[in-house]
Order: C-alpha cells, then sequence, then structure tokens
C-alpha cells in the first residue's frame, strides 16, 4: 500500500503550488517518505516560490544537510536560499554547522547567525561575537 504513495516529484508539483490543504500536507508527506532528496532538489530549481517553500521543507524533514547546503548557495532566487538557511537550523544535525559557518561571511550572514543559534553549538559563540563587534556586518 506504500507504494502507492511513493511516486516522481512531479506528481506532487500541483499540490505544493497551491494553498494549505489536507492534498497539500498529503504530497508533503509522500515527498518525505520517497526520499527522492536529488529530484526534490532538482524540482526547487524549476519551480515557483510556492513550490519551492514545500520542497525545502521535505528537504529539511529527511534532514539532507548538503542538499539545503546546495540551494542556500547556488539557488538564483534569494527567497530559496534564505528558506534553505533557515531550514539548515532546524535539521537538528551538526552537519549544519560547516555551511553555516561558511555562510557568516555572505550577504546572508543575518540568516547564518540565527540558524546557528537554533543550531545551538556554544563553539560558534566566538564567531559570532566577532560579527557582532563588526559595525559592517548587518547582523
Amino acid at each position: 500500500m506504500m507504494g502507492l504513495w511513493v511516486a516522481s516529484v512531479g506528481v506532487w508539483v500541483g499540490a505544493l503550488g497551491g494553498m494549505d490543504s489536507p492534498a497539500r500536507e498529503a504530497a508533503l508527506d509522500s515527498l518525505v517518505v520517497s526520499e527522492q532528496v536529488e529530484d526534490i532538489t532538482q524540482a526547487i530549481f524549476e519551480n515557483n516560490w510556492r513550490t519551492r517553500e514545500g520542497l525545502i521543507d521535505v528537504l529539511e524533514r529527511l534532514r539532507a544537510v548538503s542538499a539545503l547546503a546546495d540551494i542556500a548557495t547556488q539557488h538564483p532566487k534569494l527567497d530559496a536560499q534564505r528558506l534553505a538557511i533557515r531550514s539548515l537550523g532546524r535539521v537538528e544535525d551538526k552537519a549544519a554547522q560547516i555551511p553555516l559557518r561558511a555562510l557568516l561571511r555572505s550577504n546572508h550572514r543575518d540568516l547564518a547567525v540565527e540558524a546557528l543559534g537554533v543550531v545551538g553549538d556554544v563553539s560558534d559563540v566566538v564567531r559570532v561575537r566577532a560579527l557582532l563587534k563588526d559595525e559592517r556586518a548587518d547582523v
């Protein structure tokens, strides 16, 4: 029975682009079960903001740190980059610290600081403190 829910990402894109609904939630849940990280990541580059938002949520649920880091640094749309950074902070995986630390040197340092705070590792306090002292850093 579970096999009926696991389908290609394209099958669910229509439901992801709409308003919150049981169909949208079912699509999100089905994509989490499918664990198709590569296909989901590719779809994020091909769809509109609302669909991207849902797909990034799926990657967060899958704890796909590498895929989220790629979106945060390579996606052409700022909304996708920023959503991915926030998701990196919520994946509850220490591996997210590496890309988040790198993002402290980007235009998204404000979100990187926030996300590192969610990860909650004390070792990042020194990095963040340095940014807070820098009057040029927008954090």
